[in-house]
């Protein structure tokens, strides 16, 4: 008996559904690994082979990736993300930590309005963008009473706060899960650390993006990045005034940070007057 002829109707159905399975593919490619769609970014004026993910191309004050998450136009500056919680002092969240802790999924959007907020934020379980209304940082300002401004292991994304020091020990920004952070038009004014990079295991690797940003007067060191794999980008973006270095880097032996700087300045003038610093341990 010949079963061919039996078999051909449901091959056609095998290879049909391969080829949806196929298009739905490539339409989904992600070539630089930045969780937008190439055909997104194509579509959009984004950049296919750059991580763009914390650009704004539009300058409409919510980054690239939270226009393509909430399928908004990342080109069109009348098109904007709709915020899922909006803090300020007559809001139904009155803290940025209480909006935090009602985050109900991955990537939600905190706007957050002018004023001074004296909290310490700890993103611990959800990815999140954290926006300033008016995106300028002198008028929205983080001032926690002790200890870092912002505590963070899951991918963070903030805009327009000026983060200032608790005590001659705080941090600006505390990262020490694995994980992608946007830092953008912030100022971290007076911290010991302005950002410490400690990713969580071996095989953990913190990608930081300081964008428009200024780091200053601090007690020891602008950057400090310890023990596994940072990877820093600098754009417009200033590091100066830091008793120790701008930028120290601390790594076990197979483990590297790397830094590069578009159109920005590490300049230290505090008392040791170090600007970069590679320390490389054996284990």
């Amino acid at each position: 008996m010949n079963v061919i002829p039996l078999l051909l109707p449901h091959l056609q159905r095998v290879l049909l559904l391969l080829a949806f399975c196929s298009i739905g593919m490539s339409m989904a490619q992600d070539t630089d690994g930045d969780r937008m769609d190439d055909s997104y970014e194509t579509s959009n004026g984004l950049s296919v082979g750059i991580d763009d993910r914390y650009g704004d191309a539009d300058g409409d004050g919510f980054p690239n990736l939270a226009e393509f998450l909430k399928n908004t136009d990342a080109d069109d500056d009348t098109d904007v993300p709709t915020a899922d919680f909006v803090v300020g002092p007559s809001q139904t969240y009155t803290t940025i930590s209480s909006a935090i802790s009602a985050l109900t999924a991955d990537d939600q959007i905190i706007v957050v309005k002018p004023g001074t907020y004296a909290e310490t934020l700890s993103n611990t379980s959800r990815k999140v963008f954290i926006i300033s209304e008016s995106v300028d940082p002198n008028e929205t300002i983080l001032a926690p009473t002790s200890g870092n401004a912002i505590n963070a292991t899951k991918d963070l994304y903030v805009r327009g706060i000026t983060m200032e020091s608790s005590g001659p020990y705080g941090y600006g920004l505390n990262l020490t899960g694995t994980g992608n952070y946007g830092v953008v038009q912030c100022i971290l004014n007076g911290h010991f650390y302005g950002i410490y990079s400690k990713p969580s295991g071996s095989s953990s690797h913190n990608y930081i993006d300081l964008i428009g940003t200024v780091m200053k007067d601090g007690g020891s060191t602008g950057i400090y990045a310890q023990w596994y794999k940072c990877t820093v980008r600098l754009i417009h973006s200033t590091i100066s005034g830091y008793y120790s270095y701008a930028i120290y880097s601390n790594t076990f032996s197979g483990h590297s940070c790397s830094y590069t700087f578009t159109n920005s300045i590490a300049y230290n003038d505090g008392k040791q007057g170090e600007v970069l610093q590679n320390f490389l341990q054996k284990r």
